[in-house]
């Protein structure tokens, strides 16, 4: 992805998304991707709520979460 050529090595790319198939589609292609590894969200950023979140949330609509840092491979 575009994101091994722009992130420094063991840079953290954070994804997080309402929209469950964009959400499946980002996991496919970060999991398929050489270089990048699943790694934990911190909490302190799973906090940080957005306006648009707010009104998703409150519609019971989730927001999905993940990390990928690049290893440098």
């Amino acid at each position: 992805p575009l994101a091994k050529r722009l992130l420094k090595d063991k840079g953290t790319v954070y994804l997080r998304t309402d929209n469950v198939e964009y959400f499946e589609q980002m996991l496919e292609v970060f999991n398929g991707a050489a270089g990048f590894e699943p790694t934990e969200t911190p909490e302190s950023l799973k906090a940080m709520v957005t306006d648009f979140e707010q009104v998703f949330n409150a519609q019971g609509i989730p927001t999905n979460h993940a990390a990928y840092w690049k290893t440098g491979g």
